[in-house]
């Protein structure tokens, strides 16, 4: 059966909760900053906020510490869902402009290159078509796309959220300072997408 794991009553931290959980499963998420890079581990878990209680999304915060997304869904055949945080501080880790320009004529290096190095800020979602939800993506940067979120080969439903003030350094610069979508066929609703720079 579905079970719900309580952060911070049960699990210290978010990442050990997912840890634990299985699909379907819900990870709840109780008011404070958590300092750390969370990854789905390709889990089809719900990961959510007290929110609905009626307390604001900035009580929840999500703040990574590496310098990689701070959020990565990867890998779910269907489901998953993120809802009710702010997500701030990841890095989307990429390759260098020469590097992309060189394997750019070569697809199956792109594709490695797509696949294997380029990730979003804030969120990076990859082979995977989760529910995002409610969301404040703010303060992100990324070296080449994405700062608040990169979706690839995704089928994702992004609601309810702001993309802001994310920022995609001069240097190896793609675009998509806000959201960068390359494959599949996400469905984008009531998004804010502002201040965010390349």
């Amino acid at each position: 059966s579905d079970h719900t794991f309580h952060v911070p009553n049960e699990y210290t931290s978010i990442q050990n909760a997912i840890y634990y959980a299985s699909d379907g499963d819900t990870v709840e998420v109780g008011p404070g900053t958590y300092s750390e890079n969370i990854d789905f581990l390709g889990k089809a878990i719900t990961l959510r906020s007290q929110y609905n209680n009626g307390s604001a999304i900035s009580e929840f915060v999500i703040s990574g510490i590496d310098s990689i997304s701070t959020v990565t869904i990867e890998n779910i055949s269907e489901g998953g869902a993120l809802m009710g945080f702010t997500i701030t501080n990841g890095f989307g880790q990429g390759a260098s402009f020469e590097d992309f320009i060189s394997m750019a004529a070569d697809e199956i290096l792109f594709d490695s290159l797509i696949t294997n190095v380029i990730r979003g800020g804030g969120i990076s979602v990859f082979n995977s078509s989760p529910l995002l939800k409610d969301l404040y993506i703010t303060n992100n940067t990324s070296r080449n796309v994405g700062a608040g979120i990169g979706l690839v080969n995704s089928n994702a439903i992004v609601q309810s959220t702001i993309i802001s003030n994310n920022n995609i350094p001069d240097g190896d610069a793609l675009g998509g300072g806000g959201i960068a979508i390359n494959g599949g066929h996400p469905y984008l609703s009531d998004l804010e997408i502002s201040y965010n720079t390349v």
